[in-house]
């Protein structure tokens, strides 16, 4: 072999290297453009909502009035007091019927009611007495001079006079005296802090109630 053709063969062997060498590379720059093409999909995630947002907690920033036509029906009331194993099952037409004559949604009267004793199925419920009986004291309304009173409650005759009682208590007193209008303005009130009440979740609570039966 002349010296000519090793300096050839040498040539062509470092031209095959050269060619050689890029491709590696070019192969590990290729995968880029592919790898960005398989997570194409999650970039519109960056600018929508985070997840937490879409998790259908209940939130109700709304300030709910007590005024107003009912946005619940009697059969509603009824259907209401029966899940609740309520001692007041049968009355839900006078729920229905004294909120529409004193003027403020029977629902308000009924997450009260609900919030306060379960419905009167609580057993710890302040209106449960030791023979069994009830005191009829739907919003466990304070004792005042004038009433009969079961420990620190009112102490009614009936279902009737309870229900008509709170109903009167919230459109004289909370509406008529003190211009208390909303859940908002009337629990800070009526179940103040100081009594080692929860406002924020009395009147979230109410709030959930009374929308959970709107539109069923």
């Amino acid at each position: 072999m002349t010296r000519g053709q090793q300096i050839g063969i040498g040539l062509a062997a470092i031209l095959i290297i050269y060619l050689l060498m890029p491709a590696a590379p070019r192969q590990v720059l290729s995968t880029a453009p592919r790898l960005a093409q398989a997570f194409t999909p999650l970039a519109p995630l960056a600018g929508q909502p985070a997840l937490a947002a879409k998790i259908p907690v209940k939130v109700n920033p709304f300030n709910l009035s007590v005024l107003g036509a009912p946005t619940i029906t009697v059969a509603q009331i009824e259907a209401v007091l029966q899940e609740y194993n309520s001692p007041a099952q049968g009355h839900g037409q006078e729920i229905y019927d004294l909120g529409v004559k004193y003027g403020i949604n029977p629902a308000i009267c009924l997450a009260f009611f609900i919030h306060e004793s379960g419905a009167g199925s609580n057993l710890a419920w302040a209106g449960r007495k030791a023979d069994g009986a009830y005191t009829h004291n739907i919003g466990n309304i304070i004792c005042t001079d004038g009433w009969r009173c079961y420990g620190r409650f009112r102490d009614y005759d009936s279902w009737s006079q309870g229900i008509d009682d709170w109903y009167k208590l919230i459109a004289e007193l909370y509406i008529g005296e003190w211009q208390r209008t909303t859940v908002d303005d009337i629990i800070p009130k009526y179940a103040p802090a100081a009594d080692n009440n929860d406002e924020a979740a009395y009147i979230q609570a109410v709030k959930n109630l009374v929308q959970s039966w709107q539109g069923k």
